[in-house]
């Protein structure tokens, strides 16, 4: 079996999206199948030498997603169906695509592919119109199956229509974690007030994590005199600009 896997990333760290698809290429190959990776962008050395050993090829879909991280959606689909033509695979995923591109290559692309679609982001729950008239609801009329990370999602999903059957839910892996430090520790290592409200975000300091937001949303919290903290572990080219 030959799948290939859609992503608009630009892999410029070796985080756990990169080590989940470095885990998937070599459960494909032990298995004796092919992940093919349609990205946006080039790999790192460390996240392309590392799919190499794992078996995973991949190719890039120029113009996807720009260096500041924004997507230009309507750039997938001539660079996509190029590479379906050329690889036919059983299995088309779709990951952080746009629902109306992925629709125009399903309807060009080579018959006999079985199309899944991962909604991985936040998807929030339809209103009464949206419910009835949405681009996935359209995009499920296409393609065979939909992915959800967390329980919300799947529920948004159906709430648009999809049956229940065609949704699964595959959460997010997260390492088994004991505690080894006593309540209260982080407080004390940064100096931190007892009473004070603390928030953690943990992610790579580049555009599309948009740390920017979290750090604009907590100076509204604290000028309205709520004494919040919020701790940053991550770095990354944004790290400067960020801490400005």
């Amino acid at each position: 079996m030959k799948v290939i896997f859609f992503c608009n990333l630009i892999p410029a760290k070796a985080g756990a999206f990169e080590r989940l698809l470095t885990e998937l290429g070599g459960a494909f190959r032990a298995n004796g199948d092919q992940l093919v990776l349609g990205l946006a962008g080039e790999p790192i050395q460390e996240v392309a030498s590392e799919w190499r050993r794992a078996g995973l090829a991949w190719e890039i879909l120029p113009g996807w997603t720009d260096a500041s991280g924004a997507e230009h959606p309507w750039r997938f689909c001539g660079p996509a169906l190029t590479l379906l033509a050329r690889h036919r695979p059983d299995v088309a995923v779709v990951h952080f695509g746009n629902e109306l591109p992925s629709l125009v290559a399903f309807l060009a692309g080579c018959r006999g592919v079985r199309w899944i679609w991962q909604q991985d982001q936040q998807i929030a729950d339809p209103t009464p119109l949206t419910s009835r008239f949405s681009r996935i609801r359209v995009l499920a009329a296409a393609f065979d199956h939909f992915v959800a990370v967390y329980d919300g999602g799947k529920r948004s999903l159906v709430l648009r229509g999809i049956p229940e059957t065609r949704v699964t839910v595959i959460y997010n892996g997260v390492a088994d974690h004991a505690a080894r430090r006593p309540p209260g520790w982080l407080r004390r290592e940064l100096g931190l007030p007892d009473a004070a409200l603390v928030g953690i975000t943990v992610g790579s300091l580049i555009p599309r994590k948009r740390m920017a937001f979290q750090v604009e949303a907590v100076s509204g919290v604290r000028s309205s005199g709520e004494c919040f903290h919020l701790v940053i572990a991550g770095d990354g080219p944004e790290r400067d600009s960020l801490k400005a």
